[in-house]
């Protein structure tokens, strides 16, 4: 099973994911909506996940930055940026989505790109 870190601050985006992921054997998500805590987690847990979904425009600190400390804690770990606002693929990620990301495509990025 995949362990899939999803940082977004927006509640709905993280429900649907949540919602889709209770059906399925794949992979687990682990959604954090404040981006601060979800990087304090990932610190404690780098080795734990095997992708991570990134909104790149957050309340408490850009995605920019969360990606240098994301890379810091495990420069290994595919990144996939997420964005409605931002439209280019940001340094040191793995993959750019446009918002809205669809369940099948958010299934296949993992499939393709997890650890």
């Amino acid at each position: 099973m995949k362990n899939v870190l999803i940082i977004d601050d927006d509640q709905f985006i993280l429900d649907m994911f949540i919602d889709a992921s209770k059906n399925q054997t794949a992979y687990e998500i682990f959604p954090f909506s404040e981006a601060l805590k979800a990087l304090s987690h990932f610190r404690e847990n780098s080795k734990k996940y095997h992708i991570i979904f990134l909104d790149m425009i957050l309340p408490d600190i850009t995605g920019f930055e969360m990606i240098e400390q994301i890379v810091e804690a495990n420069p290994e770990i595919p990144i996939i940026a997420i964005s409605g606002i931002i439209y280019k693929h940001p340094k040191n990620t793995t993959y750019f989505v446009e918002k809205p990301i669809s369940i099948d495509r958010f299934e296949n990025l993992i499939e393709i790109f997890s650890l």
